[in-house]
């Protein structure tokens, strides 16, 4: 009898070690035939992983990148597991942006002074405190984009 190793491919990024915030119900997508939405977490996420992971789909699964994971400049703090933020790079008209979705409570003070912080370097991002949609960016095309699309 063979014994075939599992292969898994190569991180890009940080791990995401046992963080499952983007199959706990906070983003939309289908694994296996299941779909999985807000308020409807992936039938296969168990405390701490996935329990299908070497099996898992290609799309979202192993596709799925969220900014965190890829962008080693956030903060370790920025994690979606500490933070409640899942950070997804979107466009607007042709303008790329940070979106900051929650995953179950109102984002902390310090992720929206990160963001602030964080738009000085050229980067716009787009978050949701209690008071509504919070905009930073420097570009001043973007905002007004973004006041349109957004408030």
């Amino acid at each position: 009898m063979m014994i075939v190793p599992l292969v898994f491919e190569k991180s890009q990024g940080r791990d995401c070690n046992k963080c499952t915030k983007c199959c706990d119900g906070w983003l939309s997508g289908t694994a296996h035939g299941y779909d999985f939405s807000p308020g409807n977490p992936c039938r296969f996420v168990i405390r701490g992983g996935c329990n299908i992971y070497p099996v898992r789909p290609e799309n979202p699964c192993k596709t799925f990148q969220c900014h965190w994971k890829q962008n080693t400049r956030i903060p370790e703090w920025m994690k979606p597991d500490s933070s409640q933020v899942i950070i997804l790079a979107r466009y607007l008209d042709q303008k790329r942006y940070l979106r900051l979705f929650n995953t179950g409570r109102w984002p902390e003070a310090r992720v929206f002074e990160w963001a602030e912080e964080y738009s000085k370097t050229g980067q716009n991002l787009v978050g949701y405190d209690i008071s509504g949609a919070r905009i930073f960016s420097q570009d001043e095309e973007f905002l007004e984009l973004a006041k349109k699309e957004f408030i």
